[in-house]
């Protein structure tokens, strides 16, 4: 007789000791946990792929407390069950954009579920490390996001964290999120130390935001204010634009914070192009659609394999002209390097 091997029995009991930690009842049993992080690891809808935060709580308007200005839209409710996820992930996942978040409150035999968002301002924190650094039993609250391709992050109010890989990676595989704080360090380096953290807030939610829809992405920072010759066949900005002057301008109220959308907006668009995009140390973004020759040949990064020789070819640049290099494959995983000796 032939016989059914499945991960289902495997994952269920690797997150029991996660599940017990919550503290939060049937809302976040193994079953429901399992079935949102299968569900997330691969969502899509008319064929479209979509990545949203899922957020569940015992209660969404205790939650809402910590997001002033908040945003709330309840969509509906269903049976308390695994069967359940799918359902509401249909009906809310392609609303799970510009800042708005899914919420499942379940207290109960029914789960409730919706949409919530904080104010939108860009110089916000996150909304994840508002709703999970407070480490308080007021305010239970549990997120499921997808990091990378087969790879689906749970994080609770009480700082565990498991990622789970649904694919061949080894136990000991970085988080495919590790390095995206190391590319904003570097960017940062030389700015203001008054202003250091703000503009890394900011750019960490930027990044972030931006690379969930890359189709994979190159980003180098430069050694000096302008960009190295070696990556002259590119769009440089005739005026960079200057990320630390634009949120000290909004700081001190004499630029709106519309206009910070805005240029989170062109660095996403900046992002989805072929090539690299190029910062300075003192965050400003200098150019973007760069491409670098080999010793064999001129490498445009628009796919796997040419992405990472353009990768390789700019670390070896490291201490000549880069500073730092971050890439972003296709499927969401991520690797950085940096000159250690600078």
């Amino acid at each position: 007789m032939p016989e059914n091997i499945t991960f289902r029995a495997h994952l269920i009991g690797s997150i029991n000791d996660f599940s017990d930690a919550c503290s939060m009842g049937l809302i976040v049993r193994p079953t429901i946990l399992v079935e949102l992080i299968v569900t997330l690891s691969r969502f899509k809808e008319e064929g479209a792929k979509l990545i949203p935060e899922v957020y569940l709580c015992n209660d969404i308007n205790q939650l809402l407390k910590l997001l002033p200005n908040h945003g709330l839209i309840h969509i509906g409710e269903a049976q308390a069950t695994e069967d359940s996820i799918k359902e509401i992930l249909k009906k809310c996942a392609p609303l799970a954009i510009g800042g708005w978040c899914i919420f499942i409150e379940g207290n109960g035999d029914l789960f409730k579920y919706g949409l919530f968002r904080d104010s939108l301002n860009p110089l916000a924190l996150p909304i994840d490390e508002i709703l999970l650094s407070t480490h308080s039993e007021e305010v239970k609250v549990v997120r499921v996001y997808q990091t990378a391709g087969d790879c689906v992050e749970i994080r609770n109010y009480r700082g565990n964290i498991h990622n789970i890989f649904l694919s061949h990676k080894k136990e000991s595989s970085p988080s495919p999120t590790k390095f995206l704080s190391e590319l904003v360090d570097a960017i940062c380096e030389k700015v203001n130390e008054s202003q250091k953290e703000t503009i890394k807030t900011f750019l960490s939610k930027s990044l972030r935001e931006a690379l969930t829809t890359s189709h994979g992405t190159l980003v180098a920072v430069s050694n000096t204010s302008t960009t190295p010759k070696f990556l002259s066949d590119g769009v440089h900005l005739r005026e960079p634009i200057d990320f630390a002057e634009e949120i000290y301008q909004v700081s001190q109220n004499k630029l709106q914070p519309v206009v910070l959308t805005s240029q989170s907006l062109l660095l996403k668009g900046m992002l989805n192009c072929d090539g690299v995009v190029v910062f300075s140390r003192n965050a400003k973004l200098l150019s973007y659609n760069c491409f670098i020759a080999s010793s064999m040949e001129k490498v445009k990064p628009s796919f796997g394999g040419a992405r990472m020789r353009a990768f390789e070819t700019l670390c070896k640049k490291l201490g000549r002209g880069i500073y730092a290099v971050f890439i972003q494959s296709q499927d969401g995983w991520t690797d950085f390097r940096r000159n250690k000796h600078d």
